[in-house]
C-alpha cells in the first residue's frame, strides 16, 4: 500500500524514486521484507529509515512507523527551508553592498582626495576582490571538491562531523540538531518496538 500502491510509486514525481519504489514493491511481493528490499534497492537511504522500517515490520507497527518517519522528514525539510530562507536575505544584502561598494570605489578614485583610513582599507579590500575574484572562485571550487571527496569516505565523514560539532561557526546549532535527530530517531525506534 505505501510502496507500490496508491500512496507509493504512482504519487512520486521523480522517475528514479518511482522505479526504486516499484522494485521494492516487486521484492516485497516476492517474499522479501520491506527493510531488506529498501536496503537492496536504495542503499543511499539513511540507516535510521531502514532500521525503523525493520523494527516496524517485526513489531507489527509498520503503519505507525511510516507516519512517524513522515512527520520527522517533513519537519526536517521545513526546518531546512526556514534556514535557507532566513539566510537568503542577508546574502542578497551582502551582494548588493559589494556591487554598490565597487561603484562607489570608482567614484572615490576619480575624486582624487585624501580619504579616512577605514575607507582606504575598504577600498583596498574591494580592489582585491575585483582583481583576484578568479582566485577566490578557484579556492571555493577546490574546497567544494575536497568536501565532496571527503564525504565519500568514512574517515572524511567522521572528520566533517567532528568539525561541525566542535569547531564550525554554528557548532552549537549542529550539536542541538544532532541531539534532536538522535532523540527523534530513538523515539521512533522505541515506538516501533
Amino acid at each position: 500500500r505505501y510502496v507500490g500502491g496508491e500512496r507509493g510509486a504512482p504519487q512520486t514525481r521523480t522517475r528514479h524514486i518511482r522505479q526504486m519504489l516499484e522494485k521494492v514493491a516487486e521484492e516485497v511481493g516476492a517474499g522479501y521484507s520491506m527493510a531488506q528490499s529498501f536496503e537492496n534497492n536504495a542503499p543511499y537511504l539513511p540507516k535510521t529509515f531502514i532500521e525503523t522500517v525493520r523494527a516496524g515490520e517485526q513489531s507489527g507497527t509498520l503503519e505507525e512507523c511510516f507516519q512517524r518517519l513522515h512527520r520527522y522528514y517533513d519537519k526536517s525539510a521545513k526546518t531546512k527551508a526556514k534556514v535557507v530562507s532566513t539566510l537568503t536575505y542577508p546574502a542578497m544584502v551582502i551582494v548588493v553592498a559589494i556591487v554598490v561598494f565597487i561603484i562607489i570605489n570608482d567614484v572615490f578614485a576619480e575624486m582624487d582626495t585624501q580619504l579616512p583610513g577605514i575607507t582606504r582599507v575598504l577600498l583596498a579590500t574591494s580592489d582585491f576582490f575585483v582583481g583576484w575574484w578568479w582566485l577566490l572562485l578557484l579556492i571555493a571550487a577546490g574546497l567544494g571538491i575536497a568536501y565532496m571527496v571527503a564525504r565519500r569516505s568514512i574517515r572524511g565523514r567522521r572528520a566533517i562531523a567532528a568539525w561541525s560539532l566542535t569547531k564550525a561557526p554554528l557548532h552549537r546549532l549542529h550539536s542541538l540538531s544532532a541531539a534532536a535527530q538522535f532523540a527523534h530517531s530513538m523515539a521512533t525506534m522505541l515506538t516501533a518496538g
